[in-house]
């Protein structure tokens, strides 16, 4: 799942989390010695199942590097390891399998017994069996095994160290807020769930109890105290009901304490709050003020407005060719001349109206500011079919994520089935009709994107477009597809990824048959920012590329993309954008579907960071299931404004001093943007200077999440920073 830069600093962070694990005294024994096989079998799952002919493996590192070929799919791995009667420790209840991070899914079996299973490719895994389970040969060879799927990319078991120590009781208590399962009212009140089971057959008693923690004292406040008993034949549910006192980042405190041994087990839990007022119900245009197509391609934009609804929309100006829909505030058409349009837009409702410059220019540029959507990748993963992108498409209509300029609905891997006789190739059958599915999309005012490889295989291993570019491209707009994301994958074991222009040389292709079609399809580069992408990806063709690997949603995931671009940077224009990978916020999950793991500050940061450094906006999460906090982060018309501003000038690192970085964003309108982001774990109050924000003069500052005017900045103004939080920031002259 991961790409190979990912998976080289995830696989550093749990050989040193192993290394200190081992440090400590606790005997643990190593499961070093281990076979392998792809596919599935309920025999391989049995102890006595004869695996000699089977194949040995290293679990340092993904099958893919180890001469197995890059498939994906099921495969098995399985080991022999005597657990010694040493590890029955009296002040211990049994023994915790450490596996180490697998990519991407696994189920662990114990000589024949299952003992548990992990969906999410990111994770440590901790597998555990209580001393009486009976499952346990002490001084005898016991039986591992471990099922592995994995969707794309490396796979297997290759971060960690596996091995089996003894466990303490507490470790078989689970104290499990569910994080991001909560539901969040207007008035700041929080309503969830907090869960205790058991991992064995012991019966567990004790306090729980639940505490409010305020942000910057630390003061907590008791809410609630239960008594529970609990086994793994039970899960203890508790309901909470939680008004905050204010718009800020409170933590839960939960404490269980078990009566037997008096041990505790703590979980803190960050809160959401929303940030962004409600938009008003007068008229409000925002989204993209300037566009750009090709003479003769149609034009398809949305005027992105918020307010009461029905609206009314008026385009003075228009250019012969396009045509309004005054209902819908849909622009299509065809301009056949070359040249420069200034078109005033205007929306009108009950509640008043709202005047703003849309700038057409018809040459040879696309996507003149950063594009905003969906893709399905983050998702769905290679599990995408018809209904599931037109649910999407309906969703950004009806969530309104449509009013603040978003626009792409893109289909990542998983549509493509096989070439028929004439080289074309054909959609799988969850795709019946893609010609009906874009004209669906389109009819929303969206557009429409696919996905492809120039390889032989995708990196889903579905059909790449190798040496088929030609007759792809033509499908691609025939089909009347807006965009396509281009993705490496098995393109570097091709001949012509050996030429002195192979990193270059399969783009070159793609954007020849490209310009050869009769409309634009906007080219998204995927090659993980190898060979500096971003000072050659525009005179290939396109006009937006990845600069690093994929991400996911951790904090390590934002440190390593969101940070650092000051170089990629100075090559960003309009037209031509770095894309440090998709938005990992609200419920995603590559098939398996939760709650983002970034926290709420943490995500306030991630849309911050991608917004001031202008990089393409692009939701992996279920539009469907948008909370308030999650339409709080993605529909605030000043933090998308300085996404879009149409100078496209990059946000840059302008001031790094230990925990501390400010970055800084000119704007057309000679503002700047400022994100001033905390990386301390704690959180800072700390005071600014005129230096650190590059402010030489007078400016008004404005808060661009909450939508407020804080005056003008005075020498030494207090920023009050959550654990990894922003301070998004307009600075306008005086």
């Amino acid at each position: 799942m991961l790409s190979r830069s990912v998976c080289c600093l995830l696989y550093c962070f749990f050989m040193i989390h192993s290394a200190m694990a081992q440090e400590t005294n606790e005997p643990a024994v190593k499961i070093s010695q281990w076979k392998f096989s792809f596919g599935q079998s309920p025999e391989w799952i049995q102890p006595d199942f004869d695996d000699r002919d089977w194949p040995g493996i290293q679990v340092n590192a993904a099958w893919e590097s180890q001469g197995f070929g890059e498939r994906n799919g099921d495969a098995c791995y399985r080991a022999r390891v005597l657990i010694p009667s040493t590890l029955q420790q009296p002040d211990k209840a049994g023994l915790c399998f450490s596996m180490g991070a697998i990519d991407d899914m696994d189920s662990v079996f114990v000589n024949g017994h299952f003992i548990g299973a992990t969906r999410v490719f990111t994770e440590e895994r901790f597998y555990f069996l209580h001393y009486n389970s009976g499952v346990i040969r002490w001084d005898a060879p016991n039986v591992i095994v471990v099922k592995v799927f994995d969707e794309t990319g490396w796979g297997g078991m290759y971060r960690g160290e596996p091995m089996i120590r003894a466990a303490h009781r507490s470790e078989f208590i689970t104290l499990d807020p569910l994080p991001g399962e909560w539901q969040l009212a207007d008035d700041n009140r929080i309503s969830k769930k907090v869960r205790l089971y058991a991992k064995a057959s012991v019966v567990f008693s004790g306090g729980l109890r639940v505490e409010l923690v305020e942000p910057w004292s630390k003061e907590r406040q008791q809410l609630k105290q239960w008594q529970v008993s609990f086994s793994d034949k039970d899960t203890v549910e508790q309901f909470l009901d939680i008004p905050l006192p204010a718009a800020a980042s409170y933590q839960l405190l939960y404490t269980f304490e078990e009566a037997t041994t008096a041990s505790q087990q703590t979980v803190r839990e960050n809160l959401p709050y929303v940030l962004t007022p409600p938009a008003p119900q007068q008229p409000v245009i925002g989204g993209a003020k300037v566009i750009g197509l090709r003479p003769g391609s149609p034009l398809l934009y949305s005027i992105a407005a918020t307010g009461q609804r029905p609206m009314r929309f008026t385009a003075k100006g228009l250019p012969a060719g396009l045509q309004l829909d005054p209902e819908t505030g849909i622009i299509n058409g065809v301009l056949e001349q070359e040249g420069e349009y200034q078109v005033m837009l205007m929306a009108r409702n009950k509640k008043g109206r709202h005047q703003s410059t849309l700038l057409i220019k018809a040459g040879q540029q696309l996507a003149l500011t950063p594009p905003m959507g969906w893709n399905s990748w983050n998702v769905w993963g290679v599990r995408v079919d018809e209904k599931k992108i037109l649910d999407a498409a309906n969703a950004m209509v009806q969530q309104g994520l449509v009013n603040y300029g978003w626009t792409y609905i893109n289909m990542d891997d998983g549509w493509q089935a096989q070439r028929a006789a004439d080289g074309h190739l054909q959609p799988g059958p969850q795709f019946p009709d893609m010609r009906r599915l874009t004209d669906s999309i389109h009819r929303l005012g969206l557009k429409a994107g696919i996905y492809s490889s120039p390889g032989p295989s995708t990196c889903g291993n579905f059909t790449g477009s190798y040496q088929q570019e030609t007759r792809d491209v033509a499908d691609w707009a025939r089909w009347g597809f807006d965009l396509v994301k281009y993705d490496w994958c098995s393109f570097g074991n091709t001949p012509e990824a050996k030429r002195p222009d192979g990193l270059q040389y399969p783009y070159k292709q793609l954007d020849k048959a490209l310009r050869q079609q009769p409309r634009d399809i906007v080219l998204s580069l995927c090659q993980y920012g190898m060979g500096e992408v971003w000072q050659w990806g525009h005179e290939v063709g396109g006009q937006l590329w990845r600069t690093g690997g994929d991400i996911t949603d951790t904090w390590p995931s934002i440190l390593e993309l969101g940070f650092g671009n000051n170089a990629k940077a100075a090559y960003q224009q309009p037209g031509r954008w770095n894309d440090p990978d998709m938005l990992v916020l609200g419920r995603l999950g590559w098939g398996e579907l939760r709650p983002s793991r970034l926290t709420p500050d943490e995500q306030y940061t991630h849309m911050s960071l991608w917004c001031i450094q202008a990089a393409p906006l692009l939701l992996g999460c279920d539009l469907q299931q948008l909370d308030l906090f999650s339409k709080g982060l993605l529909c605030n018309t000043e933090v998308l404004a300085i996404n879009q501003d149409p100078l496209g000038a990059p946000g840059m690192e302008y001031y790094h001093q230990d925990s501390l970085v400010v970055f800084r964003k000119p704007l057309q309108d000679g503002s700047v943007a400022l994100a001033i982001v905390n990386l301390k774990n704690d959180y800072i109050n700390v005071p600014l200077t005129a230096a650190m924000l590059g402010l030489p003069g007078a400016y008004r500052l404005r808060d661009c999440w909450r939508q407020q005017d804080l005056g003008v900045y005075k020498e030494g103004m207090n920023a009050r920073l959550a654990a990894h939080g922003v301070w998004l920031l307009k600075a306008i002259p005086k």
